[in-house]
C-alpha cells in the first residue's frame, strides 16, 4: 500500500508540474504578443498606482489591527454591513503527554480523554543540506 500511495504522491506532482509548464508557456506566448512600448505602459501603469495600493495596504493592516485589539478587549462579535468580525474563545489545551503518563496510575480519568480524527495536508518535499 505504501508503493501505491508514493505512486499516487509522485502522479499528483506529475501533475502539478504540468500545470506550471502550462502556466509558463502561456506567459511565454503572452509575452511574444506584448511590444515593448506596451511593456512601458503597463509599467508606467503599475507605477501609477503602486503609492495608491501601498497607502491603502497600510490603512488596512493599521484598522484590521485596530478592529481585531478591540473586539478582543470586547470579548463578543462585531457585525459591520459586509464584514464580521468573529470573537472566539480562547482554545484549552493541555500537556498529553504528561497526562498519558498520570493516567497510566490513575486509570479512571482515561474516560475524559477524546481524540479526534487524523488528518493529511500534502506539502513538498524538503531537501536537507549534507554539511560538508
Amino acid at each position: 500500500m505504501d508503493d501505491e500511495i508514493r505512486q499516487k504522491l509522485n502522479e499528483l506532482s506529475d501533475l502539478q508540474l504540468g500545470q506550471d509548464v502550462i502556466r509558463l508557456r502561456k506567459q511565454e506566448e503572452i509575452d511574444q504578443v506584448i511590444t515593448p512600448e506596451i511593456k512601458v505602459k503597463l509599467a508606467e501603469i503599475d507605477a501609477k498606482y503602486l503609492s495608491q495600493t501601498s497607502d491603502l495596504q497600510a490603512k488596512i493592516v493599521d484598522l484590521d489591527k485596530w478592529i481585531r485589539d478591540e473586539v478582543l478587549k470586547l470579548g463578543t462579535s462585531i457585525k459591520g454591513s459586509r464584514l464580521h468580525a468573529v470573537w472566539t474563545k480562547a482554545r484549552v489545551s493541555w500537556d498529553t503527554h504528561a497526562l498519558d503518563g498520570y493516567a497510566a496510575g490513575h486509570p479512571e480519568i482515561a474516560q475524559f480523554r477524546k481524540e479526534g480524527a487524523p488528518t493529511v495536508s500534502i506539502r513538498p518535499v524538503v531537501e536537507q543540506k549534507t554539511k560538508v
